[in-house]
């Protein structure tokens, strides 16, 4: 899977399912900001009923 620059991206693991996430990237060489993280996610949210959003 490939992610363009500028698309946000999320990836999150329930509290009973394994989850490895390995990134891979080439970086803009100039200093620049190369990664935006996202908010993190509270307890409450991680422990919630998971739900499909597809």
């Amino acid at each position: 899977m490939a992610t363009p620059a500028g698309e946000e991206h999320w990836h999150g693991a329930a509290p009973d399912r394994f989850m490895t996430h390995l990134v891979l990237w080439e970086g803009p060489g100039d200093g620049s900001t190369e990664t935006t993280w996202g908010e993190k996610v509270t307890d409450d949210e991680y422990n919630a009923p998971r739900t499909n959003l597809h």
